[in-house]
């Protein structure tokens, strides 16, 4: 059996690499998955099961034992730590789309379409930086146990060059093939729709580096237990999704407003886990 990824020792940005492609190869594949189920509701419900037999079998630390059953206070208390935040915080994130859909319904069905298609390209767009920031989590969780505050920094500035090089390259093919790809969700759209579709992601998920910054350091913070920081965060996000969108949609009445809260809120939700990872790292270096 191969031995876990040892994220202490190495250079961080080659170990990020190697723990974010595969993560990133299965959350697109099961993105994949989702897309076609939604076409085709159930169809491949016996695959999913042999699937999950497969690995039953080939790692025995999947299967369910007596002692399993058992209830771990200690354990538990700190899984219910981390957890909480991170559960909150995504409440957050489908509240303020819950609120940037009611935004966009009063722009008309052609809109309304647009924006089906353009969320979708865009959340595959976004999915690398989330990715790299999640792995970073993990990397920064080994090396607080650790005892290596060093090497978190360094695991800072390997995700934020991974993010630039990622985004970068995903923003020039959104801004290339962002009117073909509406094709895949949409049948025969129009011009309109078309237009719409190519703003959004111009101004939501070209801009991807604000969102992978913002993911950096939100999840290096729950990587070294400070998830409630991380949380003020994401508090932040929301406040100013939910107030740009409001402002572009019922005070403005402009799209592109609307649309200026997904980077408004990735700057927002940066300020404050960022400010809080510099004082805890100095913390940690001079301890």
């Amino acid at each position: 059996m191969k031995k876990n990824l040892d994220m202490t020792e190495g250079k961080p940005i080659s170990l990020l690499w190697a723990f974010t492609f595969p993560t990133l190869m299965g959350n697109l594949l099961n993105q994949v998955y989702s897309i076609t189920d939604s076409i085709v509701v159930g169809r491949y419900l016996g695959q999913t099961a042999l699937a999950a037999v497969l690995l039953f079998r080939k790692y025995p630390m999947m299967r369910m034992r007596r002692q399993d059953l058992r209830l771990h206070g200690k354990l538990l208390r700190q899984i219910t730590v981390l957890a909480v935040p991170i559960a909150v915080q995504s409440a957050f994130n489908n509240l303020g789309n819950l609120v940037a859909q009611s935004a966009v319904n009063l722009f008309g069905e052609a809109t309304m379409a647009a924006y089906t298609a353009a969320s979708r390209i865009g959340t595959l767009a976004l999915m690398p930086v989330e990715t790299i920031g999640s792995s970073l989590s993990v990397y920064a969780s080994q090396n607080h146990g650790a005892g290596k505050p060093q090497r978190i920094r360094q695991g800072v500035r390997a995700s934020l060059q991974l993010s630039l090089v990622v985004s970068t390259v995903l923003g020039a093919f959104l801004l290339l093939c962002g009117r073909q790809m509406a094709g895949l969700f949409l049948a025969e759209p129009s011009a309109e729709i078309l237009t719409v579709v190519q703003r959004f992601l111009l101004i939501t998920a070209v801009p991807g580096i604000l969102a992978g910054v913002m993911q950096v350091y939100q999840q290096v913070l729950r990587g070294v237990d400070k998830a409630n920081q991380a949380l003020m965060g994401g508090v932040m996000q929301l406040i100013t999704k939910i107030a740009v969108v409001a402002v572009g949609a019922w005070g403005m009445r402009n799209l592109d407003v609307v649309w200026l809260g997904w980077p408004a809120s990735f700057v927002a939700g940066t300020v404050i886990p960022y400010f809080c990872f510099q004082k805890i790292a100095r913390e940690m270096e001079t301890e």
